[in-house]
């Protein structure tokens, strides 16, 4: 997530240039994390459609956030949030906020408890009142003429960014398995698990599944697509 919000940052027109420095200044002197805080309890995931229920109502002093957003990964580690919210516009502005993590107003509430995932700390974080400036609507569009928020390149690197991840668990759990079958030794086999070609074609099953995902990932990470195949 890191690395899709830097690089996204890098390309967007519509950040303030001051702003767009001071994160990446921020990521090359300190390590801060930033990541989008998208999901919510109602609404669900925003790729399904649908207005976001957090508000960036404009006043005189800049943009005042409330909300509730869920799957916050990275909540306690983040030092940026990129708050997806609506403003209270007739025709709403819908898009990005960027909230410093230290501003008032903000409380983590601690209810991700995944077994094997707790690491990832993706936590509800409330927006109560939250006051930024108004230049911190980095990346905003009229509900009315929506902009896409990722151009063909996002959508290639966030493919290939996430779909590592979970190749990389993949590897992992293969790794596991073919030790396991090394080391297993029943004792009315005499000889370890992965001596059996019952255990031998499924591994070698795995292992073309994980050689198929490699050739695409290496493919769309070189920005390149396979040709189709003609069909007969």
């Amino acid at each position: 997530m890191q690395y899709l919000q830097h690089t996204r940052l890098k390309d967007s027109p519509n950040w303030p240039e001051a702003l767009r420095l001071q994160v990446a200044q921020d990521a090359v002197r300190d390590g801060a994390l930033i990541n989008a805080l998208r999901v919510e309890p109602d609404l669900g995931t925003p790729a399904r459609g649908g207005l976001p229920a957090t508000v960036a109502r404009r006043t005189a002093a800049g943009w005042r956030i409330s909300g509730r957003k869920i799957y916050s990964t990275g909540s306690h580690g983040l030092t940026w949030f990129s708050v997806w919210a609506r403003s209270n516009d007739e025709d709403p502005l819908v898009g990005a906020w960027l909230v410093h993590k230290d501003t008032p107003g903000i409380s983590i509430i601690e209810d991700w408890d995944h077994l094997g995932m707790r690491a990832t700390c993706s936590h509800e974080v409330v927006f109560d009142n939250v006051l930024v400036p108004l230049d911190h609507a980095v990346s905003v569009s009229r509900w009315s003429a929506p902009q896409a928020e990722l151009d063909g390149d996002g959508f290639l690197w966030m493919s290939v960014l996430l779909s590592s991840v979970y190749d990389g668990v993949a590897q992992a759990a293969r790794d596991w398995l073919v030790g396991w079958l090394e080391t297993r030794k029943p004792s009315n086999l005499g000889a370890s698990l992965s001596t059996l070609p019952r255990f031998q074609e499924t591994v070698g099953h795995i292992d073309t599944l994980l050689f198929a995902n490699r050739s695409l990932l290496d493919a769309a990470a070189g920005g390149t697509r396979r040709p189709a195949t003609p069909r007969n």
